[in-house]
């Protein structure tokens, strides 16, 4: 007698039991009562007593001819393990071949054994784009058969050489950058979020935000643009009175971009008066 998706010790089951009913009747019962409630490679101990609760509900007469108790697994199949983490880590290659000229990546996690109930299934992989910063990366892989579908983590350790710009020198805040504070060197990436790493220094007028050491890779997250009126920088001042321009330069107070209302300071007087920026290093004075 065969019962659906079960392993041969179900089979010495159903050889144990003694009845008038039809083979189809046992297969039903044994298979809805006890098997379907199972995972794959998954086993339930019954006592003789549960099993017959669970015979009774379908069969009318039988009996059990041995045994206290029974170990019932269902049947699953086997996912190869080893197969399953050469594909995930041949997929996060081919996702990683556009961000760096050379890819290291180490399985570090151990993957559970993988059951499914049935022979055949497909692999798929995915991972979250959104994450930037790829040292420790998680491939999901998801096995599917025709009725379902388990998805399983798989961790990484990346490293990812390629060139970029680092810094030669320690810069403070709010110094200007210039491509000669920089040199293009191979460094790792993968704990820096590639899609930030600064590509084209030559065409960069900013400065920057904060601190930063000697040896920083540069991210543009790192600069700023330089603003039309820059704090302590010397600007031309210009305000008209009865049709008369008057020019004068003075002391930026603050930083101000083009329309912006900024503080200035005489360089003559020490006075303290408000003017619009309307061109670079250039203020019309409030009157």
């Amino acid at each position: 007698m065969i019962v659906n998706e079960s392993n041969p010790k179900l089979k010495s089951i159903v050889k144990l039991i003694s009845t008038t009913e039809s083979s189809t009747k046992i297969d039903k019962v044994l298979n809805q009562q006890i098997i379907l409630g199972l995972k794959p490679a998954q086993y339930t101990v019954l006592t003789k007593s549960k099993l017959e609760r669970n015979l009774a509900l379908v069969l009318k007469d039988f009996q059990i001819q041995s045994y206290d108790t029974v170990k019932v697994t269902r049947k699953g199949y086997s996912v190869a393990i080893n197969e399953l983490a050469l594909q995930a880590k041949r997929f996060l290659h081919n996702q990683l071949v556009p961000l760096a000229e050379d890819i290291v990546i180490e399985l570090v996690s151990d993957i559970p054994d993988v059951y499914v109930s049935e022979q055949n299934y497909t692999l798929s992989f995915k991972r979250n784009l959104d994450n930037q910063f790829l040292k420790r990366t998680c491939v999901w892989a998801t096995i599917k058969t025709s009725k379902n579908s388990k998805t399983v983590p798989i961790w990484f350790s990346v490293t990812l050489k390629q060139h970029a710009w680092v810094l030669s020198q320690t810069q403070q805040a709010n110094n200007h950058f210039h491509q000669s504070q920089v040199s293009r060197q191979i460094v790792d990436i993968a704990n820096t979020p590639v899609a930030k790493l600064v590509k084209n220094p030559k065409l960069l007028k900013y400065r920057y935000k904060r601190s930063l050491p000697a040896g920083t890779v540069l991210l543009t997250t790192h600069l700023e643009e330089l603003p039309a009126v820059e704090k302590n920088a010397v600007t031309l001042a210009k305000t008209t009175h009865s049709g008369i321009t008057i020019k004068t330069y003075v002391k930026a107070l603050q930083d101000g971009n083009i329309n912006q209302r900024i503080k200035v300071q005489s360089l003559s007087s020490g006075e303290n008066f408000y003017g619009i920026v309307i061109n670079t290093n250039m203020i019309h004075v409030i009157n």
